[in-house]
């Protein structure tokens, strides 16, 4: 997940399934994400769906993890 967030912004169609990782990154890691809500995309028919975005920049220190 942190190097999808690297790369670009992550859409979640439903924001629960990922949010344990997310919770995860932010509370262990420190990692800067944040998440805006948008409702009504009719592309896909989705009342409601979530982008996560990082808030800062953030580079991988090392392959087991961590966050700077």
């Amino acid at each position: 997940m942190l190097d999808a967030l690297i790369l670009q912004p992550l859409f979640c169609a439903s924001p629960v399934r990922i949010s344990d990782r997310v919770c995860i990154l932010r509370h262990d890691y420190n990692v800067p994400i944040i998440k805006r809500m948008y409702g009504n995309d009719a592309a896909t028919d989705r009342a409601k769906f979530g982008v996560y975005f990082l808030a800062a920049k953030v580079v991988r220190l090392g392959n087991d993890g961590g966050a700077a």
